[in-house]
């Protein structure tokens, strides 16, 4: 289960902001502008990414690339960062197997190359006796 979600500069999310989900239900309220469809375009991104058509079609075919999904509040940030929070509870309960502990960190790095091009970085890790233990970081 998701537990959270850090955004920055991701589409109306311009400063580094921590979502908390509820365990059991989450309602969106908002007024226009507030971030609710950019908040849900971040579910989006990681199911295309993992078993969708691909974090490709999503993110430069339908969105337009980096240049329109980057938030430019007054000036254009140098990368865009989604962090998923995964609950290592619910991870064990799904799978009694699951060998995380502590709960689960999938950072997605998008940074601009070129006019239109970017490149990703993908980091998974856990924290474990105040230190990062790094499964992933591509």
């Amino acid at each position: 289960m998701l537990k959270q979600l850090i955004l920055q500069n991701f589409f109306s999310f311009k400063d580094r902001t921590t979502i908390t989900l509820n365990s059991d239900i989450n309602v969106l309220l908002g007024i226009n502008g507030s971030g609710k469809t950019s908040f849900l375009n971040a579910f989006h991104l990681l199911y295309e990414g993992v078993v969708g058509k691909g974090f490709e079609a999503l993110f430069q075919e339908q969105w337009g690339g980096y240049e329109q999904v980057v938030n430019v509040n007054k000036k254009r940030a140098a990368y865009i960062e989604l962090t998923y929070v995964f609950d290592a509870e619910a991870l064990r309960k799904n799978d009694p197997s699951s060998p995380f502990e502590t709960d689960v960190y999938y950072c997605i790095s998008i940074h601009p190359s070129g006019a239109t091009g970017y490149f990703i970085n993908e980091k998974l890790y856990v924290h474990h006796q105040n230190e990062q233990v790094v499964y992933l970081d591509y």
